[in-house]
């Protein structure tokens, strides 16, 4: 990456990261206050719901309380359960006609073991009920009675249009307000209730459900007021982002131009061409441009000296090598003529069996310093004759002795040897 690049990044993270910290700050800091605000609202309106179902459940008791004063006081009643014929209907219509008379939507009358004896209207719905018990005789009975649990009690339950008030429960749900297929509490603030409830069919049979109220208020206004903040904050750091991008070209360009030609000079650097002459300056540039002239100048005071010490170095490696290979090829062939002198010493008749053993060796080992006779001489190839530039062989010969000598060195060459 160039410097100018650098600096233009430079410049765009000092300008839009402050920016881009300071509106992601502040934009957590708005959603969290106002998400809050909206939990708050939210757990409110459910503590309210809450209020406003134990008010119903105990108008509901109430009902049933008097309901229950008129079963046992009802002298027809009392004969239908003891058994009298001719007020079986009465009992059977018992239920349906007090349904309507204390308002309620469900009511049943069952006996001590849970068997229904009268029951309004059998019809399928959710309703928050009720039970009370009394006794008439020697027998005991229990009035069961509510009222409905649907959208119209629910949107009565939910009083502002932005609160919407659900409720799930095994098999269904029922809404305050038409749900589209796409709705979800994602996006909203939401708070629950557990609603025990009981659920009548056609046939007159009840059972016990529990039910779960929630109570979900929708973020969108909020959301649209984060996106009205977003426009401004990018507004803002568009034409911050070009106002500095302009002063970094600027400023860029000031810099950049002297580096470049430096970086110029210093790339034809190299350890054979040690004569660039680097310009003086009075700012960073030029300080830099006086370093970099003595460093050649110390560079070709020292090449030479670098250049003779890798000589050494090499041909003393080189002598280590050969030594080393001439001995891996001899030291076998010494243990064999050992080994033939152990044999001519103390068996002669032998000898030839054992050269022939050990002819092996000697073999390998007469090949193996071939091979490396072969492969020592190709170090050293033939010279050949071919054209060159007298010029500029010159000009580095004498570039080396002047940097060896440390003396001025003038060469006047004519053009074309």
């Amino acid at each position: 990456m160039s410097l100018r690049s650098r600096l233009l990044l430079a410049f765009a993270l000092v300008v839009l990261v402050p920016i881009a910290l300071l509106a992601l700050g502040i934009r957590q800091d708005i959603t969290r206050r106002l998400s809050d605000e909206y939990q708050v609202r939210v757990n409110s309106v459910v503590e309210v719901i809450g209020e406003d179902l134990g008010q119903e459940a105990a108008g509901i008791g109430e009902r049933l309380a008097s309901l229950k004063t008129q079963v046992v006081d009802d002298g027809r009643f009392r004969l239908a359960v003891a058994g009298l014929e001719t007020e079986r209907k009465y009992l059977a219509d018992y239920a349906g006609n007090a349904m309507r008379l204390t308002g309620l939507s469900m009511l049943q009358i069952q006996d001590g073991e849970g068997r229904i004896i009268s029951s309004s209207p059998g019809r399928d719905q959710l309703a928050l009920a009720k039970r009370e018990s009394f006794t008439v005789g020697d027998q005991r009975f229990t009035l069961v009675g509510g009222t409905a649990v649907d959208q119209a009690l629910l949107a009565r339950l939910a009083r502002d249009p932005a609160i919407v008030v659900s409720l799930g429960y095994p098999g269904g749900e029922l809404s305050s307000v038409r749900l589209k297929p796409d709705t979800t509490t994602v996006d909203a603030a939401v708070g629950e209730l557990d609603l025990p409830l009981i659920r009548s069919h056609a046939d007159g049979s009840i059972e016990n459900v529990q039910a779960r109220l929630r109570v979900t208020q929708s973020m969108a206004p909020l959301r649209a007021l984060l996106r009205s903040a977003d426009s401004w904050f990018l507004a803002t750091a568009a034409g911050t982002g070009i106002t500095a991008f302009v002063l970094a070209v600027w400023v860029s360009s000031r810099i950049s131009r002297p580096l470049a030609d430096l970086a110029e000079k210093t790339a034809v650097l190299d350890l054979d061409r040690l004569d660039v002459q680097f310009d003086e300056g009075s700012d960073e540039v030029g300080r830099l441009s006086r370093l970099l002239g003595e460093l050649t100048a110390r560079l070709r005071s020292s090449t030479a000296r670098v250049r003779e010490a890798e000589r050494r170095a090499t041909v003393g490696d080189l002598a280590r090598q050969v030594n080393h290979d001439i001995k891996n090829g001899l030291i076998p062939l010494r243990n064999v003529m050992r080994h033939l002198s152990e044999v001519q010493r103390d068996d002669p008749a032998a000898l030839p069996a054992v050269y022939g053993e050990r002819r092996q060796t000697v073999d390998s080992s007469i090949a193996y310093l071939e091979t490396l006779a072969t492969s020592y001489a190709r170090l050293s190839p033939p010279a050949t004759r071919r054209p060159c530039d007298l010029n500029a062989l010159i000009a580095d010969v004498a570039t080396a002795a002047q940097a060896r000598e440390r003396v001025e060195v003038e060469a006047d060459l004519a053009s074309g040897l």
